[in-house]
């Protein structure tokens, strides 16, 4: 799924990935937080942004979009302070109850002294990852590898037969996490729920089954 793909479903409002809640699990997800501070890659708009800021001293996030940036804030009606960091945009809040920052660029060249929130982290990937080809994995996993030395990583994940749809969003099950995060000091199972309406997001999935699992991910 290259930048394009992405920004075409911005562009024309084919967004059917977007999240209209805050997601069940997030209760679950604060009591194993680890850091002060969190990442959130591949954002998008996403709603859960904003209880999960409450939570933490500092919250930095990656989105390609720069439509996506704008409706976060614009949704909910807060004015965001926007700063041109070279290749990327900044969009934060930084004097309200909520310290967030979304830095609107490629994902893939962000270093670690730009999102200035330390090398030890918690992170949240609601669908992130799942929205990546297998040979795009790698990548992504090893940008998180490269900003951050210690993490705690929150990975979502569906889990289908892939020969059933095409993607995005991708299959993951707990062969592949164990590899893409071979590097990990541990791999915990936290929670799995089994989709029956087979809806994920805005969609309906054209599959026999889904599961939605949640991984806590730590090196």
């Amino acid at each position: 799924m290259e930048a394009d793909f992405w920004q075409d479903k911005w562009v024309n409002n084919l967004i059917g990935f977007h999240q209209t809640d805050y997601h069940p699990w997030l209760d679950l997800i604060a009591k194993h937080k680890n850091n002060a501070h969190l990442f959130v890659p591949l954002c998008g708009k996403s709603l859960d942004m904003w209880p999960l800021a409450q939570r933490y001293d500092k919250l930095a996030a990656a989105e390609l979009s720069e439509i996506a940036c704008v409706d976060f804030f614009k949704e909910a009606k807060l004015q965001p302070q926007v700063d041109s960091k070279g290749l990327y945009n900044r969009y934060s809040l930084q004097r309200s109850p909520f310290d967030i920052s979304i830095w609107q660029g490629d994902y893939f060249g962000l270093t670690n002294q730009q999102l200035a929130i330390g090398q030890q982290v918690d992170i949240f990937d609601r669908a992130a990852m799942i929205a990546l080809p297998a040979l795009m994995r790698d990548d992504y996993v090893s940008q998180l590898k490269t900003l951050f030395k210690h993490a705690t990583l929150f990975l979502l994940t569906l889990e289908f037969d892939q020969q059933e749809l095409s993607g995005p969003p991708f299959s993951i099950d707990e062969t592949v996490i164990e590899q893409s995060f071979s590097f990990a000091d541990s791999i915990e199972l936290l929670a799995t729920s089994e989709l029956s309406d087979k809806i994920f997001a805005q969609r309906k999935l054209k599959v026999s089954h889904l599961v939605e699992s949640l991984y806590l991910i730590k090196w």
